[in-house]
């Protein structure tokens, strides 16, 4: 066989493993949000669909261009960028729809994180059946090749991130490790027809891992606890300053814990909060709860599914209530 035919086919393979690794790696990043509902897991697959099928009908049209093989690793590279940020976009996805409702905010989000990713990696299968067409004769035996070497990249990858990679490794480091699986052969035909366009995918590559590790390490201010990388991603647990956070010198040498789950808060104690000068030990969320409660008799057993950092336990525990 042909050494530009299995070149090309090699990278049908990795995009479409891409693709399956994108899909899970943005719905578990998406769970300290929304949860690994129904819903959320309707709009991953429905959003990763659009992006293909958005993909797709693009890539016919850039495939009838002029410069097909190096627009390929362009494009190639491009994905891998997209897919290295995927961590911190799902930052800005929260803070562009947390207000809406929850469906919504479930598809929106989607959308912003996964259809960039999977919409480069839909134009990938075009691009390739039109260069390949010199190397097999028959258009439907080189789309069918295409598809399915693709579509068997896909099922490994979906295997190996969902039993190994992601429980073992997180979501940050699989991120970056699929950017730069995806996007090193390009860059380096790219970097041979002196194009620039690699050097961006350094960049996003050292930004996530290096983002990645400061958020790890302790300051002379910030404390921190306990990091870990698992199947819900990154959980972080510092001591924080309050005299910083609150920008208010009379707290110096007090300190506040907080749960982070993927750099977002998820828990904050308190314990110096002082309830006379109406400060929250805990999120107000917390004391919500509490007056939704009022209607319950004391004492009573309350079914809590989530424990959290335990600051919804520690609280009604204390108001008299057991779980």
């Amino acid at each position: 066989m042909n050494k530009k035919l299995l070149f090309f086919l090699m990278l049908s393979f990795i995009e479409g493993g891409a693709v399956m690794a994108a899909e899970l790696l943005g719905a578990k990043l998406l769970a300290p949000f929304f949860g690994s509902s129904l819903y959320v897991w309707s709009s991953v697959m429905a959003v990763t669909l659009l992006g293909l099928a958005s993909g797709y009908f693009v890539g016919g049209v850039v495939s009838t261009k002029a410069n097909l093989e190096r627009r390929l690793y362009l494009i190639l590279v491009i994905g891998a960028i997209v897919i290295a940020v995927m961590p911190f976009s799902v930052q800005f996805c929260f803070a562009l729809f947390s207000q809406m409702n929850l469906l919504p905010s479930v598809i929106l989000s989607s959308v912003f994180l996964l259809v960039p990713p999977v919409f480069f990696m839909g134009m990938v299968s075009p691009l390739i059946i039109k260069l390949i067409d010199g190397f097999i004769s028959n258009p439907g035996k080189s789309s069918g090749t295409v598809y399915a070497i693709s579509t068997v990249g896909g099922i490994l990858a979906t295997f190996s991130f969902g039993f190994i990679v992601i429980p073992k490794f997180g979501l940050v480091m699989p991120c970056v490790a699929t950017a730069f699986v995806l996007g090193i052969i390009p860059s380096i035909m790219l970097i041979r027809g002196k194009s620039i366009m690699p050097f961006t995918l350094l960049f996003a590559l050292w930004f996530s891992i290096k983002s990645s590790e400061i958020q790890g390490k302790s300051t002379s201010r910030i404390k921190v606890l306990e990091i870990s990388e698992g199947i819900l991603g990154q959980l972080l647990v510092v001591d924080l300053p309050n005299d910083y956070y609150f920008n208010d010198s009379t707290k110096k040498n007090q300190y506040s814990r907080w749960l982070f789950v993927n750099r977002t808060s998820q828990t904050y104690d308190d314990k110096y909060a002082d309830p006379k000068k109406g400060e929250e030990r805990y999120f107000t969320y917390v004391y919500k709860i509490e007056k939704a409660l009022d209607t319950l008799a004391q004492g009573k057993k309350i079914l809590l599914l989530g424990l959290g950092g335990g600051a919804v336990v520690n609280h009604l525990s204390q108001c008299g209530y057991s779980f």
